[in-house]
């Protein structure tokens, strides 16, 4: 696609431009198909802001997204269309989620490394430069230099991009805790800083869905729509674009304190600080290799397993001398159309018997236990040691519902939990270590329902209830798999109990 020319700032491109009522901008209810873009204002004020503390991860949601219900939201905006909404009268509305302030002093009370913590790049217009190094460039894992950082960034114009903040900040760890619980997924955050007039990246989607949080100074959004169909929704992130490979954008927008942007992961953007001020904003990220491919590409080879165990079908030679007929090659020739047209039906034949044993709740439990072990601990710090193990008669309730799951494993039952999870590391484990012994409990199999028990009918508010009631075989097996689930803080007394 050939370069065209923008729109206006804060114009929205697309026929169906959003429609004014008397309450002010068309609501999500009324979003047609092919809008590419809903923006609301919201008219609260500072004064009228609520504490987050108390919130659910719902309610966090909805304080994020203002006038815009949530329900409303993951009905016609969530995957489909850009969200903007504006805050003019409250422009103080995130800057209890970070600030400039906060970036200084922890630059210089932490040992940040480049590239894992902290990024230092510019973007010229033509091309990105990325300066994660103090004097030798071809340093790894080097710590930044505070100094050297603010001069790059006052003097040379660089961005920086603080990774993760919620591994030192316990008010954006709690925050985004709860968001965990609405998204199923890993829910993450950068900080962007970029000084007046100045930019840090080049255009580029992401593989995640994006909340940007403008929290000081003002920026220039333009989001473009997708080059290729294979760009939208995409499970991988881009190489950066060139300025003449975009459309023009459908957006062109300044956001100012206060406003939030929904990008849907594969909306291509770019951003420029404006002139006269820096820029601060948070990206709020979530949905990262969250499709429906993730999970079949988790289901798929065992069910293959599992097919290949049952059907003799499948365990049967291919036709012979298929290879002279089956293959690039041969595509194209009509004279063994007849051949191919019968192996492709004898396929999809075994493809049908294969999806016959999908193994659905093993695969959901697979990811669910992976998401249980990335995802960040639950606000309120670490369960109290334990004083006195549970006997049959304690009063028992589980600290907090979600956080726990049985899984079978072979000849195991498996109990996966996030109570044991490190801020410092949150959504850094890798793939090999998914089988880390921490938040990992295997017990035999014959304890499967006990646990189950435990799990799913232990109440999370009240009274609670006595263990006996909660497993009335009272087997003593049964009773040293709950006192493992109380070390583990999973359930726990009920005077114990604590806001």
């Amino acid at each position: 696609m050939g370069k065209k020319r923008g729109l206006p700032v804060g114009e929205v491109k697309g026929k169906n431009k959003s429609k004014k009522t008397k309450r002010g901008l068309t609501s999500p209810n009324e979003i047609q198909s092919n809008d590419a873009c809903i923006e609301m204002a919201d008219k609260h004020t500072a004064a009228e802001v609520l504490d987050l503390a108390p919130c659910s991860g719902m309610e966090v949601l909805q304080h994020i997204l203002g006038p815009c219900k949530a329900s409303s939201f993951f009905k016609h905006v969530w995957e489909q269309r850009v969200l903007l909404v504006r805050r003019p009268e409250c422009p103080t509305f995130f800057e209890s989620w970070f600030t400039k302030g906060a970036l200084e002093a922890l630059l210089r009370k932490e040992s940040l490394s480049y590239t894992y913590n902290i990024d230092v790049t510019r973007y010229d217009g033509q091309e990105r430069t990325n300066y994660n190094y103090n004097t030798d460039s071809s340093a790894e894992e080097e710590s930044a230099d505070p100094d050297l950082v603010w001069a790059r960034y006052n003097q040379e114009g660089c961005s920086v991009r603080l990774l993760h903040p919620q591994r030192w900040f316990d008010h954006l760890a709690d925050t985004l805790a709860k968001l965990e619980e609405v998204f199923s997924s890993c829910v993450g955050c950068n900080v962007y800083l970029t000084p007046g007039n100045s930019k840090g990246f080049a255009p580029h989607f992401d593989d995640i869905d994006a909340f940007v949080l403008q929290v000081e100074g003002a920026k220039r959004w333009r989001l473009h729509p997708p080059v290729t169909e294979d760009h939208v929704l995409p499970r991988f992130s881009s190489p950066d674009f060139a300025q003449e490979d975009l459309d023009e954008p459908f957006l062109d927008v300044v956001l100012q304190p206060g406003d939030v942007l929904y990008m849907p992961r594969g909306t291509i953007h770019q951003a420029e600080a404006q002139p006269g001020t820096h820029s601060l904003h948070l990206t709020v990220s979530a949905n990262q290799r969250n499709s429906w491919a993730d999970f079949l590409e988790q289901a798929l080879p065992r069910a293959m397993q599992l097919a290949a165990e049952e059907c003799v079908d499948l365990r049967r030679g291919t036709p012979l001398g298929y290879m002279q007929y089956m293959g690039v090659q041969f595509s194209d020739d009509t004279s063994l159309e007849a051949k191919r047209t019968a192996f492709e039906a004898s396929a999809q034949a075994m493809v049908q018997r294969v999806l016959e044993f999908l193994p659905l709740d093993g695969a959901a439990d697979q990811l669910a236990a992976h998401f249980l072990q990335q995802r960040l601990p639950p606000s309120g710090g670490p369960v109290q040691a334990v004083t006195a193990p549970l006997s049959w008669g304690s009063k028992v309730l589980l600290r907090k519902p979600g956080l726990a799951r049985l899984v079978v494993e072979g000849d195991a039952a498996v109990v996966y939990h996030c109570f044991a999870n490190e801020q410092q590391r949150h959504a850094s484990i890798e793939e090999d270590e998914h089988s880390s012994s921490a938040g990992r409990l295997e017990f035999p199999l014959d304890r499967a329902p006990a646990l189950e028990a435990l799990l799913l009918r232990t109440p999370s508010a009240g009274k609670g209830l006595p263990l006996h009631k909660l497993l009335p075989d009272r087997d003593a097996e049964d009773l040293l798999a709950a006192r493992r689930l109380q070390k583990e803080g999973i359930v726990i007394y009920a005077a114990g109990v604590t806001e």
